[in-house]
């Protein structure tokens, strides 16, 4: 779990979550305030009870699997936030995903949902920390199994000296080297596959600024980014 602390956990919510239509906005509200004082059982209860009462409601099902999220039910709220389709919370709910399974310790699940989330959303920063993080801490990760990998073979060569079996050791030596070099290409591959995808990032993030930049200026109120 030490491992895990430079990570940004902090779920994509507003202030709690968010307010809700008719339709069990009164029972949804009730969870919004349970979730506001830290009561994530309630606030899981309420949620629940609303959802009942309307099955294809995104923001329900957001609010809930935050809730399941706080209860430490990682399994649970990942089921939930894989059902969320509107796009004005697609990346949100992506990158929650990519911190469930951190928690789970499924690294490259979580590369691959932080990724989704950033595709989703250019402007989403937090998935960019936590990707970055994750991809260093496998290429780390990856680079001391090479060199435990090495010492290993090192000592088998050694071990081969001692043995007089030269025409074996010559061969296990080139069959060693071979799979080294192959590994150490996968891990090249997997970095430049890794900064391509990020410079890809920042290249549509200055697109976007550039089209911003380009449209006349208008002067008033904006919604909030959590706002539906």
């Amino acid at each position: 779990m030490t491992q895990l602390v430079m990570f940004l956990f902090l779920l994509m919510i507003p202030c709690s979550s968010y307010s809700f239509d008719i339709v069990g906005d009164f029972i949804g509200e009730k969870g919004n305030s349970n979730y506001k004082k830290e009561d994530y059982i309630k606030a899981y209860d309420y949620y629940k009870k609303a959802l009942e009462k309307d099955l294809k409601n995104d923001k329900l099902k957001f609010n809930l699997a935050n809730s399941l999220y706080k209860l430490n039910k990682y399994d649970e709220a990942e089921k939930y936030y894989k059902e969320i389709k509107n796009k004005k919370v697609v990346s949100k709910s992506l990158y929650n995903l990519g911190n469930t399974y951190m928690m789970k310790n499924d690294d490259n699940s979580a590369i691959k949902y932080y990724k989704e989330a950033i595709l989703a959303d250019p402007k989403n920063n937090d998935a960019k920390y936590n990707l970055e993080l994750l991809l260093k801490k496998k290429s780390s990760s990856s680079s001391k199994d090479n060199k435990d990998k090495k010492n290993d073979s090192n000592k088998d060569k050694d071990q081969n000296n001692n043995s007089g079996k030269g025409d074996d050791k010559e061969d296990k030596n080139q069959q060693d080297n071979s799979e080294q070099e192959k590994k150490e290409q996968e891990k090249k591959e997997r970095q430049k596959q890794a900064e391509q995808f990020l410079d890809m990032i920042k290249n549509q993030e200055k697109q976007n600024m550039k089209n911003i930049q380009s449209k006349p200026q208008h002067h008033g109120g904006y919604k909030n980014e959590y706002d539906w």
